[in-house]
């Protein structure tokens, strides 16, 4: 499993929906932005910033507790359709705050 070191900026709400091809049904959760820092550049020796929205659905306690702090984070990946990393916290995922924040 990868960790994701980042800084919480956001939790907010999300509400329930239904997908209108398949029927299913997804749960009210909780989203949580997370501001971190990648490779950039033609070389990879530039920093890009990132703020990102992650579904963390149940777990948005946890992560409200982290507001403002810098936290870890397991996170898988995957590479979406126009070819960029992207990172999901996994179900269960949870933040531990890095340095007695």
């Amino acid at each position: 499993m990868l960790m994701l070191e980042a800084k919480v900026v956001n939790v907010f709400s999300t509400k329930a929906f239904t997908n209108k091809e398949t029927g299913e049904v997804t749960a009210a959760g909780h989203k949580a932005q997370l501001y971190y820092e990648m490779p950039g550049g033609a070389d990879g020796t530039e920093k890009r910033i990132v703020l990102d929205d992650f579904n963390v659905r149940d777990q948005g306690g946890a992560f409200q507790k982290a507001l403002g702090k810098t936290v870890r984070v397991p996170v898988g990946a995957m590479v979406n359709d126009g070819g960029r990393v992207q990172f999901f916290i996994p179900r269960g995922g949870l933040p531990t705050i890095v340095g007695g924040q």
